[in-house]
């Protein structure tokens, strides 16, 4: 079951983003991408510790595809969202969207993110009551 709501977290580009041009650096777009799934986790009541404090796992990146479609350039806002496409046992499965002002999308990108014991970092099932939250 995937969730049809789809979550939006609004950014500026600084400075520290971007290349010499005023172009955001390719591996930026990670990072606007990560504060938004973490957005989307403290929306849904997981706050950055609490997986790992309550349940004793944690999330991981096991991987990710993007496509870079417009760049991105210093004093933008971006839009970034969250859409829950799956979720299985021990991980689930989001797309993710850099949009501008304009609404057009810059950047696409699909993640897979993998639950796993904080100790051992094997892969862990993703506790009831925090797949409850998800979806």
């Amino acid at each position: 079951m995937a969730s049809s709501v789809r979550f939006c977290a609004e950014y500026r580009v600084y400075y520290e983003d971007t290349d010499a041009g005023g172009v955001v650096y390719h591996a930026n777009y990670l990072k606007f991408m990560e504060r938004a799934r973490s957005d989307w986790l403290a929306e849904h009541g997981c706050l950055p510790q609490q997986p790992e404090d309550d349940w004793g796992v944690i999330f991981a990146v096991h991987s990710m595809s993007m496509v870079f479609l417009k760049p991105a350039r210093l004093g933008q806002n971006l839009s970034v969202s969250c859409l829950l496409d799956s979720i299985d046992g021990a991980s689930f499965r989001i797309s993710q969207a850099i949009c501008d002002d304009n609404r057009d999308i810059l950047v696409r990108a699909k993640f897979r993110i993998v639950c796993v014991d904080s100790e051992t970092f094997r892969v862990a099932r993703i506790p009831t009551e925090l797949r409850r939250r998800l979806i």
